[in-house]
């Protein structure tokens, strides 16, 4: 026996008896160290003794009856036991050993293979290692001791910090903030190295953060992936300082969680992304309101004209068909604009779904056929574009997921019923389905299928912010190869009390009244006054200034004025300002056409100001009607002013 070195006692844990006859024969001829040997048949008698024996190695077999060597090793760990392990069994794979040494085994020998001198050696360096081991671990707990400053700030300190063995990784220190990160335990983590704990995502960014600290003593704000014990990932900016621990080089690591941050600023680059659309589509939809407006009205005033043959009827109908679906996709885009507005009100979910159905066409016609059974619901509290948002994406995940050329063969529904108080909305889709480890991810942020070239990932999770912010709820259900459900409930808003409609006056002879028309576009003022003509005189107006000098003249008489809200040098809202203050009674006659109001301020100005207003391209009938109405006020409205001292209307 070596001088200095004490009797070892070893205990093997194997359930065939032979096993220890032969262990204790290879023992009793080794000359340089006593042994001491000790035999459990059990899994449960070995943990058994070695709670109340004193062992310094343990020899472990890999199968023990219903459990592993692997179970009784992790059994060990939960106990905090220190003692040693080595597995000696007849597994020959270098699976079976890559997992033993991953689980804490100090070594792994195959019976049959091993003679005395191999297995002295491999149960005196098990001691050493534990030995060693114990030794760093208490440098961790001497250095907590003596270093008290240092450690009250390292375990108090909110951002996540460690010490770790430069050579091997060992982490012999944690605070609480960096066990929270993990996701385990300070106790379970400490002995295990960063790369038993799977810690790195990338194992290359750990390679070159560890050779920048050995060649420069320091390593700032390195960005990297830490996966969490559930096998979340987290991006992390890490940081680390060469110090020496009890003679030790370690590696003082501080690590900040950055993924909300970059959550938070993906989804201001998102919002600032969708404004930007939003403006660009406002733009666009006025932009084309106004040519709409024009074509509409002269294909209004041909049909009534009365001069036209079948064929003519034919083509006026085809033309009017036209005008009407380009009147519905630029009220789709109009509505999609305002995504940037926060107010939440009644909205029908059936004609935001259609919009987007609409919106979603050409993405969808080519892989599936488009079923809707949208039922009588009533109104949610929500905000139309938003909830716009939503389905867009919703619908284009739904299609996403269905290749194309197969249209005939797969389907995406959607469905809306009432329940429980609110509406429920479900887009099903027959496509490739989500993988049921993928599934409770969907709504994570950055989480995303389509690899790195796709979409960031933020989707789905913007989607559960709005719907939540609605007060409702979103699920989704999917089976891999039979397709997706994604569903959304929400709360029905409350009931708005509708007025009675007015009671529709006698017919009555139309009197020829005077309107002006102010518009910046040529062709649409110059439509509207055919269409008004053949009622009543009409002047025109191409700008606010011209329009401020005729109606502030001392004879100017009006019955309406037609305005349009978005004009250079000076607008409608402030066209209107100028004659409330100057005229105010006919400030009253003054009725409001928008293109697409897509300024904060016009559409304030048109939510507030109590004037009637119509959304280009203008329905014919409606404002010849209106524009009777407001002849056939004049008379009695002259009158009231004229018996209060105003300037009557002649």
């Amino acid at each position: 026996m070596k001088a200095g070195r004490p009797r070892v006692s070893v205990l093997l844990v194997d359930d065939d008896h032979d096993e220890h006859f032969f262990v204790k024969e290879l023992l009793s001829s080794v000359t340089t160290t006593s042994f001491d040997l000790a035999f459990a048949a059990s899994y449960s008698d070995g943990l058994a003794r070695l709670e109340t024996e004193n062992v310094d190695v343990c020899l472990l077999d890999y199968h023990l009856g219903e459990q592993t060597g692997l179970d009784f090793i992790a059994e060990l760990q939960r106990r905090r036991s220190t003692v040693p392990v080595v597995m000696l069994t007849a597994r020959d794979d270098l699976g079976s050993d890559a997992l033993a040494i991953g689980a804490g085994a100090s070594d792994y020998l195959v019976k049959g293979k091993v003679d005395a001198w191999y297995l002295e050696r491999a149960l005196l360096h098990a001691i050493d290692r534990a030995a060693a081991l114990a030794a760093r671990l208490e440098a961790g707990q001497a250095l907590r001791r003596s270093e008290e400053r240092f450690a009250k700030s390292f375990r108090a300190n909110p951002i996540a910090m460690a010490i770790e063995a430069i050579d091997d990784g060992l982490l012999i220190e944690v605070n609480e903030a960096f066990a929270r990160l993990v996701g385990q335990s300070q106790a379970e983590i400490l002995g295990h190295t960063t790369q038993s704990l799977n810690l790195w995502v990338s194992p290359a960014d750990h390679i070159a953060f560890v050779a920048e600290l050995r060649k420069e003593g320091r390593a700032s704000s390195v960005d990297a992936s830490f996966r969490t014990s559930d096998g979340h990932r987290r991006r992390v900016r890490v940081t680390g300082e060469l110090i020496d621990v009890h003679a030790e080089r370690c590696c003082l690591l501080v690590v900040d969680d950055i993924t909300e941050r970059l959550q938070l600023e993906a989804r201001l680059m998102f919002s600032d992304r969708m404004a930007s659309i939003g403006t660009l589509a406002a733009g666009v939809a006025h932009e084309i309101n106004n040519p709409l407006a024009v074509v509409v009205m002269n294909v209004e005033m041909l049909a009534e004209s009365g001069h036209k043959n079948s064929d003519d009827e034919e083509l006026l109908d085809g033309v009017r068909r036209a005008a009407e679906r380009i009147r519905s996709i630029v009220k789709d885009l109009w509505m999609f604009s305002r995504a940037d507005e926060e107010t939440t009100g009644p909205v029908d979910v059936r004609q935001v779904l259609e919009a987007a159905a609409t919106m979603m066409w050409a993405e969808v016609r080519h892989r599936a056929q488009l079923v809707k059974r949208l039922a009588e619901v009533p109104a949610v509290r929500a905000n139309q574009a938003r909830l716009g948002q939503v389905f867009l994406n919703i619908l284009n995940n739904a299609a996403q997921s269905i290749p194309e050329g197969a249209a005939d063969r797969n389907e995406i529904t959607l469905d809306v019923r009432s329940q429980a108080g609110g509406v429920l909305i479900e887009v099903t889709d027959s496509g490739c389905g989500i993988a049921p480890e993928v599934l409770p991810r969907v709504f994570d942020p950055f989480f995303t299928t389509k690899g790195t070239g796709g979409a960031p990932g933020l989707g789905l999770t913007i989607c559960h912010s709005i719907v939540a912010d609605f007060g409702g709820r979103i699920s989704l259900e999917s089976q891999v190869d039979r397709g997706t459900t994604v569903s959304v409930w929400l709360p029905e808003a409350p009931a708005v009390r509708v007025a009675p409609p007015p009671t529709r006056a006698k017919a009555r002879s139309i009197r020829r009244g005077r309107v002006l028309i102010v518009d910046d576009e040529a062709t649409v003022a110059h439509a509207l006054k055919r269409l008004l003509a053949r009622e009543h005189d009409v002047e025109v107006a191409a700008n606010g200034h011209l329009a401020l000098a005729l109606i502030t003249a001392a004879d100017a008489r009006y019955d309406a004025i037609l305005c349009d809200v978005m004009m250079p040098e000076m607008t409608g809202p402030e066209l209107f300002a100028e004659v409330a203050r100057r005229v105010p009674h006919l400030a009253e006659r003054m009725v409001f056409l928008t293109g697409g109001a897509f300024t904060a301020n016009a559409r304030a100005f048109l939510d507030a100001v109590g004037n009637p207003h119509f959304e280009k391209p203008v329905n014919g009938k409606q404002l010849l009607a209106l524009v009777r109405a407001r002849v056939e006020q004049g008379d009695s409205g002259a009158a009231r002013r004229k018996g209060r001292g105003g300037r009557a209307s002649p």
